[in-house]
């Protein structure tokens, strides 16, 4: 194959969507010292696209003070009753203390609503405006690290969420930009239309495409392997370190093909039915929904439809006898989540510790699926754990998988006062983005180191 043959269309094409061309080498072109040295930073920002991440999100913090793990050491810790469904998978989690929503905690705010505090911890800016703030100020976490890595998959992005509606703030958590959000599914119906409409691809097609995708990278090594003999030290290194992205990105095709290979589009038979209007709770399928949409979300990220997907959990959601399926001591709180994250701290404490038994769940739904390795799931809210409800202080992470290896898990780590934007930091480093900040870099100040293997 001649370098004729092959149009910089089809390097990207053939590649999957992603970048396999040529740096600029000092040795082949005219460029300042400033641009040279912009390019050798581009190089080393090396996407992931072989890793998934899920966003959790659950309303209204914890139950104060009875959340995070007491005694013990990092690494040798007791889960508290909120957290107990999430035992079997201990190992596999990073438990975070002393997230705090800091831009507030410098106003002296002991207390915080609702929508500021969530559009801070999605877009990170702080915002003070009150509950009409229109939105974030900024790209969510999950749609930066979509852009980053999804752009070669079917969907960018899977957005679902459970009985919300433009009435309340939480009827997404992915924004595009500054108060741009990015309307999630909610009916189960639709989703899954949105992510099997035309996916059934024969074997022999999946094949093909993967074969081509090889021939590009068998001319790409062979040409650079090639090139580097005959150019100056400083750009070998470049190239050496392209190629080392090549075989990494030839090794996911591989991964790639199989995972396509083996997945057949499910049969939709009597899905659950979404009730279609914002209600206080949201109605008998609710709990069916939850699990419709969890199993989507596996599914989809396995079969690389998408890499990245975010539930969001209802807001007004009222735990009492219309929830079909539901656990009978769920049913008997008789009591909505807002009104308990006010009022009722035991009663609250009993509805988190169901939000980790469903967070358990997604994890064990990866897990069979065999995505988890390469996963990061995060389980978060927009208040805090302690000094009283609605607090800015403690807001509740647990992340569960290592991204791929990224960060060392079975731990509960105390992170001092640190900002969510730091830690979104840290996990789009995970994610190959090396970004030094998210959000306001005057409320960001870099990775949480402590997170990494």
């Amino acid at each position: 194959m001649s370098r004729k043959s092959m149009d910089r269309r089809a390097f990207l094409r053939g590649a999957g969507g992603l970048l396999v061309a040529l740096p600029v080498l000092e040795s082949l072109a005219c460029s300042s010292s400033s641009s040279q040295s912009e390019t050798a930073g581009s190089q080393s920002q090396r996407l992931d696209v072989d890793k998934r991440l899920v966003m959790f999100f659950t309303p209204y913090g914890t139950a104060p003070d009875t959340f995070f793990p007491t005694g013990g050491t990092e690494t040798n810790f007791t889960l508290t009753p909120q957290l107990a469904p999430l035992a079997a998978h201990q190992s596999d989690l990073l438990v975070l203390e002393g997230i705090d929503l800091v831009p507030f905690v410098k106003q002296g705010i002991d207390f915080v609503g609702h929508g500021a505090p969530f559009y801070y911890v999605m877009g990170g800016y702080p915002i003070f405006q009150g509950e009409s703030t229109p939105g974030p100020g900024g790209m969510s976490l999950d749609q930066k690290i979509a852009q980053a890595i999804g752009q070669s998959s079917r969907l960018q992005s899977l957005p679902l969420d459970l009985g919300n509606s433009s009435q309340s703030p939480y009827g997404t958590i992915s924004y595009t930009g500054a108060n741009q959000p990015l309307p999630a599914t909610r009916d189960p119906a639709a989703a899954f239309n949105k992510v099997f409409a035309g996916f059934n691809v024969a074997p022999s097609v999946v094949q093909a495409i993967h074969a081509e995708r090889k021939s590009v990278l068998d001319f790409v090594l062979d040409d650079y392997t090639t090139l580097g003999n005959s150019v100056s030290g400083a750009d070998k290194t470049l190239i050496d370190y392209h190629l080392q992205s090549i075989r990494d990105l030839e090794t996911r095709l591989d991964n790639l093909a199989s995972a396509q290979a083996s997945c057949t589009v499910p049969t939709l038979n009597n899905p659950p039915q979404d009730p279609g209007t914002w209600q206080q709770g949201s109605g008998p399928d609710f709990y069916a929904i939850a699990e419709f949409h969890m199993e989507l979300m596996a599914l989809a990220l396995a079969c690389d439809i998408t890499r990245v997907a975010t539930l969001s959990w209802q807001a007004e959601m009222t735990f009492d006898g219309s929830l079909a399926g539901i656990e009978p001591n769920m049913a008997a709180l008789q009591i909505d989540s807002h009104l308990a994250s006010h009022s009722d701290w035991a009663k609250f404490g009993t509805i988190v510790t169901w939000y980790a038994a469903r967070y358990a769940e997604m994890i064990q739904k990866l897990k069979d699926r065999n995505v988890f390795d390469k996963s990061l799931c995060v389980w978060f809210s927009e208040n805090g754990a302690v000094r009283g409800n609605h607090s800015p202080y403690g807001i509740p992470y647990v992340l569960a998988g290592s991204a791929g290896g990224s960060f060392k898990t079975g731990r509960h780590v105390q992170c001092n006062g640190r900002p969510p934007n730091d830690l979104y930091v840290s996990i789009q480093n995970a994610f190959g983005i090396t970004d030094t900040v998210f959000g306001d870099p005057g409320s960001c100040t870099g990775p949480i180191t402590a997170l990494n293997a």
